[in-house]
């Protein structure tokens, strides 16, 4: 389940602390849990930032940089905190199939990505022809309104009991 998370939550660090040990007093592991956070986040990161991701990583938390190429990518901090997945903007996935500026771009950022052992989703996908491209290029994985719409956690509750 991914889950966007603001930088400012990471000045309260005791907040992912709760929240671990919500999910063992739910026998939740914390390796279905992906947090999405932005460029922004890694690009000087304080010490309480830094600890907070290794403490959550560490427990098997994973992180996606949600928007991937819309900031200022300083590609450095892909190593330095172990990312687990891109998430290509969906910027980038509009008129893949006629736009060939955006579809190298969307290439450029699976290889580089795979090449640094990180999975890809693709954001906005909300055409059968752009997810054809998409594999096509070897992406992982696709969101968007294509498979399903944002909902809210009572409805995602209610479609896992169906």
């Amino acid at each position: 389940m991914a889950i966007n998370i603001s930088p400012i939550q990471f000045s309260q660090p005791q907040s992912f602390v709760d929240f671990l040990l919500e999910l063992d007093s739910n026998h939740i592991s914390p390796d279905v849990i992906c947090f999405e956070i932005t460029e922004g986040l890694l690009l000087a990161p304080s010490e309480v930032v830094t600890n907070t991701i290794k403490l959550l990583k560490d427990k098997g938390v994973k992180f996606s940089i949600d928007d991937f190429g819309t900031g200022y990518s300083a590609l450095a901090y892909l190593r330095s905190f172990d990312i687990d997945f891109l998430k290509i903007d969906k910027a980038f996935t509009r008129d893949l199939d006629s736009d060939l500026y955006n579809s190298s771009l969307c290439q450029f950022i699976i290889l580089m990505a795979h090449n640094l052992d990180i999975q890809v989703i693709s954001e906005g996908v909300e055409h059968q022809i752009q997810e054809s491209v998409l594999r096509k290029l070897g992406c992982d994985f696709v969101q968007g309104y294509l498979h399903g719409k944002p909902m809210s956690k009572h409805e995602l509750v209610k479609l896992k009991s169906m």
